[in-house]
């Protein structure tokens, strides 16, 4: 059982709702993922709007990121509420071990929906580098939205169906502090500590290569007049492809926390205070990575930035126009009322002049 002074663990009536922290804590834990809630919604709201809205940005090459800012803008809308509600909240239904792994599900999906999504962008700028003649053909519209549409599909399926797998020790009470003795979620872990950093690493080495003969290309070609246009597409391709290396770097920069978070769960002995620390540190800088996309996107890119701005610009012009739409109908009913009550006022007024001689 955890007893220590900032928890709020109280384990001897499981049927009861509480608090997993203090009060404070739990306001404070809130108020620092506020942000992150906010901007990732937001920023990756405004990519799909300026997507949608902005003819230039609706190329092939930006399906994936189109489909890659729907991935973010979930994890912030879903997965990182569910993902927070288990560490704040002590409940049957965030401690027992078949229904406490539910909140965590968006998390695990989001993520790995991001994985595969940064693998596409990594082939569709493989085609285009090495054959950029050929690129229009290859991927064409079609093939992008059928690669979109298996990239969720198998996503879903991967991330769903290791948690139907019935486990072999029941249901499980896992918030009384027991952390250990479940070697299928070590294993789990095991495998994605270990394939972050290498996958990391494989990316960052393929965009080097392709970085490595975009380069090569232009300086090829800077001396000759006749090439201007293909220099010009190359110089393109090259910084569409520092783009998507930043991409991979912040990537990287905010998910190998995570694998130090699961090498350190199932190699070490902790406290549940130095547990909650090392989750919520590695947790957050992970939710980040969805926050940052859409600044990268909007800075490398001056298509996106002013695409983002439009649907910005948009958005608080249309609850402008509702608020002033809405001021403009309570005047008029106001209006119409006074109307009312002067016309009411002069008839009553009538009827008393006309009725008063009656009376006397």
């Amino acid at each position: 059982m955890m007893n220590d002074s900032f928890l709020e663990y109280n384990v001897s009536d499981r049927n009861l709702i509480s608090l997993a922290l203090s009060p404070f804590l739990t306001v404070s834990y809130l108020l620092v993922y506020l942000p992150v809630f906010i901007g990732t919604v937001v920023g990756n709201l405004l990519v799909i709007l300026a997507f949608i809205r902005n003819a230039r940005l609706r190329k092939v090459s930006n399906y994936f990121l189109l489909s890659l800012a729907v991935t973010d803008f979930f994890t912030g809308l879903l997965a990182l509420p569910l993902n927070l509600t288990p560490r704040l909240i002590i409940s049957p239904a965030t401690c027992f071990e078949t229904t406490r792994f539910n909140f965590f599900l968006p998390a695990f999906v989001f993520s790995g929906s991001s994985i595969y999504h940064l693998s596409a962008i990594a082939v569709d700028r493989l085609i285009s580098v090495y054959c950029p003649l050929r690129y229009v053909t290859i991927v064409t519209p079609l093939r992008a939205k059928i690669a979109i549409f298996i990239i969720w599909i198998y996503n879903i399926l991967f991330g769903v169906v290791p948690f139907l797998v019935p486990g072999g020790e029941g249901d499980q009470w896992v918030c009384d502090g027991d952390h250990g003795g479940d070697n299928d979620i070590a294993t789990v872990l095991l495998v994605i500590a270990i394939f972050i950093p290498v996958y990391f690493i494989c990316m960052l080495f393929l965009y080097a290569i392709l970085l490595r003969r975009v380069m090569q290309h232009i300086r090829n070609h800077s001396q000759l007049t006749s090439q201007n246009n293909d220099n010009s597409d190359a110089r393109s391709r090259a910084r569409g492809l520092v783009t998507m290396t930043i991409v991979v770097g912040a990537f990287g920069i905010c998910w190998l926390p995570t694998s130090f978070q699961f090498f350190f769960e199932i190699y070490f002995t902790y406290s549940a205070v130095v547990l909650i620390i090392v989750q919520t540190v590695c947790e957050y800088i992970a939710f980040v990575n969805s926050l940052v996309n859409p600044i990268i996107y909007a800075r490398r890119n001056k298509d996106f930035h002013s695409g983002m701005m439009d649907a910005m610009r948009c958005l608080t012009r249309s609850k402008k126009v509702r608020r002033q739409s809405g001021a403009l109908n309570k005047n008029k009913e106001i209006s119409t009322l006074m109307v009312d009550m002067g016309t009411n006022g002069t008839t009553v007024s009538k009827v008393s002049h006309i009725s008063s001689p009656m009376m006397t």
